[in-house]
């Protein structure tokens, strides 16, 4: 029997006591929520988008939760369902009965179903993977195919990387999840990337010693960006005007022309990408920071953690760094200055986040490195028991990229921070539990 159906949105505080789901482990709790959002909807929307990210994320966190924090968070995973289940019509069953003999032939079967925009036909490979195959096999597989396709709003690649990142059972649980992406991808088909990543001239890999001149091209390249307005269409109508306009050939074929095939060079690449993208949180302000700036990172971070699974890693630092390009052009007001210089605060961290976003930034930024497990830990209660699933997915994304980057760690939370702030003062800690199912987006 699974306990988080049929919640009333309105009651999902009461009814998780009434149902006796504090009784549930973390896994079994985020295993009966997977097993409640895994049909696809017949018309997406941002949260039916979001659901399977959001309940990885929120069950990813959970390991950093402060115990008095904890039952709050595990309400919110079961919030989730409760808010899916009221979305509308689910989309059907696949219509097609595939026989498929291996992983490989289901990716094959996938693929080619994405690019002919066959939605069902998506679906049901995907609905075979997550009968046979494992999570890992499945990101490590996938992992080229969804690089050049940005329909479902450039997320499938964060999906596959909390699916990899879950452990095995958990990972199993969310397998079925993929058949949501499958679908919007196979939907939106039309929406891939249209920089001629072939015409880039590539050139040797550089020798380790002298990778951090890839850091600083990609850096300088990104600084450089010019706006050019609002977009519409959301995170792929961004992304598609800055490459219409040729922008990351224009700014970024000199950091391009570097070869990533090496550990060393394609981290160095994710890595200047990500402090641009987590730079652009703490010194844009706050308009675009909830909806915006959280994705800029999100998606990078997301291809550099499935890094290794890709078999060109050129192209894989190439397409992230174009996606940041999209949200400087669009979004972007300020010359960004990638070491952000803010006054030293004489606020305990806690404190801060009561006080502005500038002022918790400027905590991380200039606290020490035995602070660091505290302000993961504070910073991950307090966005695993609020409602915006970017919030959790994003603090998750400065998290490993903070592990992903050591050099940086403070640029990354101090990112986290700043977004933190801004829903702690639109959602205060008094008014949660009475509201799990309001702005949920």
């Amino acid at each position: 029997m699974n306990l988080v159906r049929d919640i009333e949105p309105e009651c999902i505080a009461q009814t998780y006591e009434d149902r006796g789901l504090d009784r549930l482990t973390d896994l079994e709790l985020f295993q009966q929520a997977a097993e409640a959002i895994q049909t696809p909807k017949s018309k997406a929307d941002s949260f039916s988008l979001h659901a399977p990210l959001e309940i990885l994320a929120r069950f990813l966190l959970l390991r950093h939760v402060q115990p008095p924090s904890r039952t709050l968070a595990r309400k919110q995973i079961a919030a989730v369902p409760a808010i899916y289940q009221t979305l509308g019509e689910d989309a059907p069953p696949p219509a097609h009965d595939l026989t498929i003999a291996s992983d490989r032939e289901a990716v094959e079967c996938l693929h080619g179903a994405i690019v002919e925009g066959k939605a069902s036909e998506a679906e049901a490979a995907a609905l075979w993977l997550a009968r046979n195959s494992t999570p890992q096999l499945v990101a490590l597989q996938l992992a080229d195919v969804f690089l050049g396709s940005f329909g479902a709003a450039i997320h499938s690649p964060i999906f596959l990387n909390f699916l990899h990142r879950a452990d095995s059972w958990a990972g199993r649980a969310a397998l079925p999840l993929l058949r949501s992406f499958s679908r919007e991808l196979a939907l939106e088909n039309e929406r891939k990337m249209i920089t001629d990543l072939a015409a880039v001239e590539s050139g040797e890999e550089l020798e380790p010693s002298l990778s951090s001149r890839v850091y600083e091209e990609l850096v300088e390249g990104l600084l450089e960006v010019p706006q050019i307005g609002r977009a519409p269409d959301g995170i792929y109508g961004l992304v598609h005007q800055a490459e219409e306009r040729g922008l990351p050939m224009r700014y970024l074929s000199n950091a391009w022309r570097h070869s990533f095939a090496e550990p060393a060079t394609w981290n160095e690449g994710f890595a200047s990408i990500c402090q641009v993208a987590a730079t652009a949180m703490i010194e844009e302000g706050p308009d675009h920071a909830k909806f915006g700036w959280t994705h800029c990172l999100t998606i990078p971070q997301a291809l550099w953690a499935l890094g290794p699974f890709f078999s060109d890693k050129s192209n894989a630092v190439r397409v992230a760094s174009i996606i940041v390009v999209g949200f400087r052009s669009s979004i972007g007001a300020t010359r960004l200055q990638v070491s952000p210089d803010l006054p030293p605060s004489r606020l305990s961290f806690t404190e801060s986040l009561h006080r502005s976003p500038q002022e918790s930034a400027s905590v991380v930024l200039h606290s020490a490195e035995e602070d660091r497990p505290a302000i993961v830990a504070e910073m991950a209660t307090q966005a695993a028991i609020r409602n915006d699933a970017h919030l959790v997915k994003y603090t998750l994304a400065c998290c490993d990229a903070a592990v992903s980057d050591p050099g940086s760690w403070r640029l990354y939370l101090a990112g986290a921070a700043y977004l933190l702030t801004l829903w702690m003062a639109e959602q205060p800690a008094e008014t949660l539990e009475a509201n799990l199912h309001v702005g949920r987006s």
